[in-house]
């Protein structure tokens, strides 16, 4: 009796020089029986399977971005009041390891911005209101004594410290525009020599010897207005501090225009020789009012 269930095989070959089919057939019914049994046991365990796959991979992803979890919960709590703050650096030397690193150095960058900013605006308006203080406190005076008030030394009082908040202001400007990349604008080939022989005449030397090596043919690119402004303020630092001369050379290469301004005095200590480039910064012997000055003559052209 043939069965319901049969696997028939067919092989062609050459027996005794004659080409013969060989045809053979068994039953299939102990294949679906395994068949059977192995879709019943899929079904039964591919559920199990998944959900031990999938706790698997929760618990192991979990795991792996926990240390985002928590650096995006201490960056949430990080604001604009307060940039001290840093993020969990977890340690490992994995993308978030190196994640939570950069994550930290612009904060630092952020935060030391942010203190740079309010320094500036703290010094700015003490500058600015001293001039406007003592201007007020001088018309204060001479309103209250009207009759007997010196006008024209009232007048030239006012006039001087309206003048150094002009002269401020003008520096604050420059410094907007220096932020904002606008000071390499409107250059133009400049024969620094002339420069540095108006700048060196109009310094008052205040009984000091200020002498000037600068031929002709000392040229640059640049802004006339910015450099000598740039002269200006270095050589009158120079002449602030010197004991008895000022020396002012000019040396030039086929690549740059060297300027050197010596003076005898007793220099720039070098803890401070970075903090002289920040803004505001005066060194303590040089804090007070009489000298005139604000702090912003040393920074950088950019």
């Amino acid at each position: 009796m043939i069965p319901t269930d049969i696997q028939v095989v067919a092989v062609r070959t050459t027996v005794s020089g004659r080409a013969v089919t060989v045809i053979t057939g068994t039953s299939t019914g102990l294949l679906s029986q395994v068949n059977s049994e192995f879709l019943r046991h899929l079904l039964l365990g591919l559920p199990i399977i998944l959900l031990l796959a999938a706790g698997t991979v929760w618990v192991v992803v979990g795991r792996a971005l926990r240390p985002v979890k928590r650096i995006r919960q201490a960056v949430t709590e990080i604001t604009s009041a307060d940039l001290s703050r840093r993020v969990p650096e977890p340690g490992t030397p994995d993308e978030i390891g190196h994640l939570a690193h950069t994550m930290n150095d612009m904060l630092e960058r952020l935060d030391a911005a942010a203190i740079k900013q309010r320094r500036f605006v703290a010094d700015a308006s003490h500058e600015l209101r001293s001039p406007l203080a003592a201007i007020r406190t001088t018309l204060e005076v001479g309103l209250a004594h009207p009759a007997r008030a010196p006008w024209p030394t009232i007048a030239a009082r006012a006039a001087q410290q309206s003048t150094r908040l002009e002269d401020l202001i003008q520096q604050l400007l420059v410094l907007a525009k220096a932020d904002e990349h606008q000071l390499t604008a409107h250059q133009q080939r400049v024969d620094v020599s002339p420069l540095l022989r108006e700048v060196t005449t109009n310094t008052p030397a205040h009984h000091l010897d200020i002498s000037l090596d600068a031929p002709s043919g000392a040229a640059t690119v640049g802004n006339p207005d910015h450099l000598r402004r740039l002269f200006s303020n270095i050589i009158d630092n120079a002449v602030r501090h010197a004991d008895s001369q000022v020396r002012i050379t000019t040396a030039t290469t086929a690549h740059e225009v060297r300027i050197e301004v010596d003076d005898d005095g007793p220099g720039i200590p070098t803890a401070d020789r970075d903090r002289i480039f920040d803004r505001f910064v005066r060194l303590d012997y040089s804090r007070e009012r009489g000298s005139g000055t604000t702090g912003l003559g040393l920074i950088p052209f950019s």
